[in-house]
């Protein structure tokens, strides 16, 4: 598994160092996947990696909830105790209504402030026309000069 990922490493020591990540990460798999309730986990172009080579993904949520509260939204609230006598199903899954797409792969970027918002508006356009219409990161990715590409960014950068 560790060579399907094709990488080309400088010296022996840096494989035999990249292996050694790549066979931690396939443990922490191998142990989420025991507790799993159903979700698959998988090896990555990143499991060759040391997890502060990968960053934290915490930058991306940095400003989340004032992105929230500064939105001017009038939010749709229902409390199911208003309207007793409709059902409501004990699960819903948007996946088997064609409204998400598969996951994607973003590679060493920290652009999942783009993948996450474009994930949204795929899913909005579906649900609301009916057609699961993938969209293009790297086109957001592109718009975003001058900036560094490859840089944190928000939802709100992406979604402008």
């Amino acid at each position: 598994m560790f060579f399907r990922f094709n990488r080309d490493y400088d010296s022996v020591e840096e494989m035999v160092k990249r292996f050694a990540h790549f066979v931690g990460s396939d443990m922490a798999i191998m142990d989420l996947q025991k507790f799993s309730d159903g979700t698959i986990y998988g090896l990555t172009g990143l499991a060759d990696k040391a997890l502060d080579e990968r960053g934290d993904g915490k930058e991306d949520c940095r400003d989340g909830r004032m992105l929230l509260d500064n939105m001017d939204l009038d939010w749709a609230v229902i409390d199911p105790r208003e309207h007793p006598d409709e059902s409501m199903p004990s699960s819903f899954d948007w996946r088997t209504k064609r409204a998400v797409t598969d996951v994607k792969d973003q590679g060493e970027c920290r652009n999942s402030w783009v993948f996450s918002s474009i994930a949204v508006v795929e899913s909005m356009n579906a649900i609301e026309n009916g057609v699961l219409q993938p969209l293009s990161e790297q086109n957001v990715i592109d718009c975003e000069l001058p900036y560094d590409r490859c840089e944190t960014r928000t939802p709100r950068m992406a979604l402008r």
